[in-house]
């Protein structure tokens, strides 16, 4: 499992096939300083049990995942961003860059699986729901 910019270990280190649309945006294209976004979940994934379908999540500098790779089926996407109207609290500029983007995926890899949380679900100011995504994770 790894967190918000570690996800790009798994990435670039292991060929997770997702990529992150954020990268090599400006901060004319696209900025969100610390802000409270909205969240669909799929709850019926064990990473998401115990979640609601529509959620919050503080998103800070975070990526967000297009999935790339060939073998799709090996890959879920347990939360997504809203489709518009992502802001709750804070600062959004280039809202169509997060819509619809993935915000944690879980990938099969081996006999294993590699879980991407996009963002900082550990962080002090993260939502208090969004702790069950991490604890999840960590006993699948």
């Amino acid at each position: 499992m790894t967190l918000n910019s570690a996800t790009a270990f798994p990435v670039d280190r292991l060929g997770i096939g997702v990529r992150n649309v954020l990268t090599g945006k400006s901060s004319k294209e696209f900025w969100c300083p610390g802000s409270t976004l909205k969240v669909n979940i799929d709850n019926t994934n064990p990473i998401a049990y115990g979640m609601p379908s529509q959620a919050l999540a503080l998103y800070f500098n975070s990526p967000a995942f297009e999935v790339t790779a060939a073998n799709s089926e090996n890959y879920s996407v347990v939360v997504r961003y809203a489709d518009r109207e992502l802001l709750q609290s804070g600062w959004l500029l280039g809202e169509e860059n997060l819509a619809r983007r993935a915000a944690v995926v879980s990938a099969k890899l081996g006999e294993g699986k590699v879980v991407l949380i996009g963002f900082p679900a550990q962080h002090r100011a993260q939502t208090h729901g969004t702790y069950k995504l991490l604890f999840n994770a960590l006993v699948q």
